[in-house]
């Protein structure tokens, strides 16, 4: 904890290559709780009411990563993960 720093990489994220080639995108601790506290303060995730949140995008999606392991963390919030299916009917 001690050697973090603003700018240290905290993960790499795969772009999918559709305007061009793939590439490596670094994303930065700081940049990740900036963007989690930013939703908490701009939706309606700063209800203390949320305790339980429902996972359906892929880990290695970045507004996943965001919100359901970093805001998670910062609302002491539980994450169910649907299943693969659920953006084809299942979730409801």
């Amino acid at each position: 904890m001690n050697s973090v720093r603003p700018g240290t990489c905290c993960t790499l994220v795969y772009t999918s290559g559709t305007t061009g080639n793939p590439k490596g995108v670094i994303l930065s601790h700081d940049n990740y709780s900036w963007t989690a506290r930013r939703l908490l303060e701009r939706d309606d995730f700063g209800n203390d009411a949320v305790s339980k949140m429902v996972s359906y995008l892929p880990l290695s999606h970045v507004a996943s990563q965001i919100i359901d392991i970093i805001l998670s963390m910062l609302k002491a919030a539980a994450v169910y993960f649907a299943d693969e299916k659920a953006l084809q009917g299942t979730l409801i």
